[in-house]
């Protein structure tokens, strides 16, 4: 989406010509739909399933949500060890109080850990996760913003 966001808006500021900021709108759903299969591809799928299909299968097919208790298939449901119990993809998506324990690997934190821990030194890591280093990379963040949108 933010790639898709970014190049619509660089369309609709005529970057493209005069044709590709009356296409903007069409610019950015074409690119959405494109990338999100190539970020996939990129990744291996490692972001695309959150968790594992663990869940008893009963003769029915159909499983009680352990959150908004309705009956759904099996194919809609996955468990979540926040609530250690059958959670459908409708409450899964919509709560937020499990702080999604099903997927931690799946979190912008945890994905930019990995990413400094690549590019940085360990010593470097460890002042970065830090509160001056997360002030300090805020301030850079919003300094890089503010000269951009000033210049």
């Amino acid at each position: 989406m933010v790639i898709a966001s970014i190049l619509s808006v660089a369309a609709f500021l005529g970057v493209f010509g005069i044709e590709g900021e009356a296409f903007s709108a069409f610019i950015a759903l074409g690119t959405a739909l494109v990338t999100s299969p190539l970020i996939a591809w990129a990744t291996r799928g490692r972001y695309y399933i959150a968790r594992p299909a663990i869940i008893y299968s009963p003769p029915s097919g159909m499983q009680r949500c352990s959150i908004c208790e309705r009956e759904y298939e099996v194919d809609d449901m996955a468990h979540c060890p926040a609530y250690q119990g059958a959670i459908c993809s409708l409450c899964c998506s919509l709560d937020a109080r499990c702080n999604d324990a099903c997927k931690p690997h799946g979190r912008i934190e945890d994905q930019w850990q990995r990413i400094m821990r690549r590019v940085l030194p360990e010593t470097w890591v460890e002042v970065m996760q830090s509160g001056l280093g997360h002030y300090l990379l805020l301030m850079a963040v919003t300094l890089a913003f503010l000269s951009a949108l000033f210049g």
